[in-house]
């Protein structure tokens, strides 16, 4: 395994085809600023159940074709769940907390019930927020949810 963050390894985040070694930091990123706060304020294992996605994985998860699943150097995202709470609950604490960088938070649902949390990291356009819930699979258009606006530690900018 390889470590990015005390509770996330690069292979959680690699469901097919191999993560471009370009893109490691985008992740690191990701899993330091936002997934680990999340962790910690639940004391409970996150499950990534989609991160790194090619061109062709994309097209057959029916993402988005600038999906930030397609990730770079400077944007990565991924799909999870917290074990044992309900997304619900987690997306909500998520989309309260300003001092999660996020660009992407999407609360998506199944039609047996299930949900996972969509959230993305994108440096290029730092205190963008997009909160939304809506379907899997972009089955059904999403609908935008209240949020706060992120509040960048000292020394950090936010965009404008």
């Amino acid at each position: 395994m390889t470590p990015l963050t005390a509770h996330f390894a690069l292979e959680e985040f690699q469901k097919g085809d191999p993560i471009p070694s370009a893109c490691i930091g985008i992740f690191t990123d990701l899993a330091d600023k936002i997934l680990e706060p999340v962790r910690n304020e639940f004391q409970k294992a996150l499950v990534i159940t989609s991160g790194y996605r090619s061109n062709k994985e994309n097209a057959e998860a029916h993402g988005i074709p600038n999906s930030e699943h397609i990730a770079t150097t400077f944007f990565c995202a991924c799909d999870f769940y917290v074990e044992g709470l309900g997304s619900r609950f987690v997306f909500d604490w998520m989309r309260q907390n300003p001092t999660l960088p996020f660009h992407q938070l999407i609360l998506e649902s199944d039609a047996s019930g299930g949900s996972i949390i969509h959230i993305s990291y994108n440096k290029t356009i730092p205190g963008v927020r997009s909160v939304l819930i809506g379907a899997t699979h972009n089955s059904a258009p999403y609908q935008k949810v209240d949020y706060v606006m992120y509040e960048p530690p000292d020394g950090e900018t936010k965009a404008v």
